[in-house]
C-alpha cells in the first residue's frame, strides 16, 4: 500500500515489479527498502568517475555508432520486430536509443531526413 501510493496508475513496470517483489518474499517492497535502509552494507562503496579528456571524440564515436546502427539496419529490425510481435512505443525496450527515433519516423512523427541526428542527439544524452 505505501508503494502503490507513490506509483503513477499508468507506470506498468513499476507496478509489476512491486508485485514480482510481494510474490516472491511475502513482504512488500517499500517494507524491503526500508530494512536495507536501515542495515549498512557489508561492504565499503568507492565512487568512481569517467571524464573523457576530449568531448568532440566522444561525440565522434557517438555519431559513427549511430551510422553503423543505421548501416547495419536498425530500421530494417524496428520494422520486422513491430510486424512480428505486439509492440507499442511505451514498452522499455521500444523506448532505447535507436528503436524510439526509428519508430517515430516508421510512425511519421519525425520526418526521415532527421533520424539520424535524433538518434545522435539521444545517444549524447545518454551519454552524459
Amino acid at each position: 500500500p505505501a508503494r502503490a501510493a507513490r506509483l503513477q496508475r499508468s507506470d506498468a513496470q513499476r507496478i509489476q515489479r512491486a508485485l514480482e517483489v510481494f510474490r516472491l518474499s511475502g513482504r512488500p517492497l517499500s517494507a524491503l527498502i526500508m530494512s536495507e535502509e536501515k542495515a549498512a552494507p557489508p561492504y565499503r562503496f568507492v565512487s568512481v568517475g569517467l571524464l573523457p579528456s576530449d568531448r568532440s571524440v566522444l561525440h565522434q564515436r557517438i555519431a559513427d555508432r549511430f551510422a553503423a546502427m543505421l548501416a547495419a539496419g536498425l530500421e530494417a529490425e524496428v520494422e520486422c520486430l513491430r510486424k512480428t510481435y505486439h509492440l507499442h512505443p511505451h514498452l522499455p525496450s521500444m523506448r532505447c536509443v535507436g528503436y524510439r527515433q526509428v519508430w517515430e519516423v516508421q510512425d511519421g512523427l519525425a520526418p526521415r531526413r532527421e533520424l539520424r541526428d535524433r538518434g545522435i542527439y539521444a545517444t549524447r544524452q545518454l551519454a552524459k
